[in-house]
């Protein structure tokens, strides 16, 4: 039950329908104190009739979920969402056209799994999410509302970023993704994928076909260098350093204002520029990263995103077997990057090579 109050148990039908709608409108308007208070009477006499009114027991289990995730009590929505994904499934194999019905159950899906995860409770999450993949992937193809693709592309965006599952699978939901809504990052996050899978050719097809169509201007400079600076990483995987090096010039230019950012496209010019042997070049890019990195290593939320970011670029750059580590400063940053491997990996002389230690972290995004 919601509440104990007793005046609960006297409204009748109308009433009920009333206020369920009257909190609907609270929580379009983001007054989600006033839906709380207004549906728990509601609820109470929903639930006690579930059987005849099972649609309105379904919404107003909704309404209160999401009310209740809005005011950052994910304990409390749960129940509640648990309830209304619980109903509309029923009432999804009843009426399985019934497009309503469909909103609201991938709708609940969404933000119960949303609290799961604030909650730490990953594994809940994604199960919820995958017990109703076969959905989301059908729907993505057919007719639909805004409001229902908008539904589909959050679950799916979900589960590719909690969801312990093939990168096969991500991909055909980030593809999914896409035909839902063709953004940058949703591109640039396919082509990362793809990296994830090592097919680096058809992510740069992937990242090249993105620039090539996307006009450069004030509103999405962020967006088109970091399509640069992920073409540049495919670039150097596939070993084309001359190529890599134009691409995070551009980008360097692009990310003039955060310096974060400027090192890891530095670290990638220190490395491309080490393998065609232009050595002053290298090593000034690698001071500066030296110079930048040092200082941040000892505060373990910092350590942990540059840690990744030089794991990603030594991949890329095969280091250290294809460069020449005997300069000053690219010896001090094999140092670093043996104690990172050292480390995470339990790194030893026997696995000298990147190609024979993976990290486990996410890769880098810089978007």
């Amino acid at each position: 039950m919601f509440s104990q109050n007793k005046s609960s148990f006297n409204i009748n039908a109308k009433t009920a329908s009333d206020r369920m709608y009257k909190g609907i409108s609270y929580n379009s308007n983001g007054e989600f104190s006033n839906t709380i208070q207004c549906l728990g009477n509601v609820y109470d006499f929903y639930l006690k009739n579930n059987s005849q009114f099972a649609y309105e027991y379904a919404l107003t289990s909704f309404f209160l979920g999401s009310s209740f995730k809005e005011i950052k009590a994910p304990t409390r929505a749960v129940h509640f969402l648990s309830e209304a994904v619980r109903t509309f499934q029923v009432l999804y194999n009843q009426q399985p056209n019934d497009n309503t019905v469909v909103i609201y159950l991938i709708a609940s899906h969404s933000d119960l799994a949303k609290c799961q995860l604030s909650l730490n409770q990953k594994n809940e999450a994604v199960t919820e999410l995958l017990s109703i993949e076969d959905l989301l992937l059908n729907l993505v193809h057919s007719e639909s509302t805004p409001e229902l693709k908008k539904c589909i592309d959050n679950c799916l965006r979900l589960l590719i970023d909690h969801g312990d599952i093939s990168v096969e699978k991500k991909l055909a939901y980030i593809e999914g993704s896409i035909t839902l809504n063709p953004t940058s990052s949703a591109i640039i996050r396919k082509s990362l994928l793809l990296m994830e899978s090592k097919d680096f050719l058809t992510a740069r097809n992937v990242l090249k076909n993105l620039l090539s169509n996307t006009k450069l201007d004030e509103s999405n400079s962020n967006s088109y260098a970091d399509a640069l600076y992920h073409l540049a990483t495919c670039e150097l995987h596939l070993d084309n350093s001359a190529s890599a090096i134009q691409l995070l010039k551009e980008a360097e230019n692009l990310y003039c204002e955060d310096k974060h950012t400027l090192i890891a496209v530095r670290l990638g010019l220190a490395l491309s520029y080490n393998k065609i042997k232009q050595y002053e070049e290298s090593e000034n890019y690698f001071k500066n990263v030296i110079d930048y990195i040092e200082p941040r290593r000892s505060n373990p939320i910092k350590a942990e995103i540059i840690n990744s970011i030089i794991l990603d670029w030594c991949r890329a750059a095969d280091f250290p077997d294809s460069l020449d580590i005997n300069k000053k400063y690219v010896k001090q940053f094999h140092r670093t990057y043996e104690q990172i491997m050292n480390k995470q990996f339990g790194y030893s002389n026997n696995a000298t090579t990147t190609k024979d230690v993976y990290s486990d972290s996410l890769r880098y995004c810089v978007g």
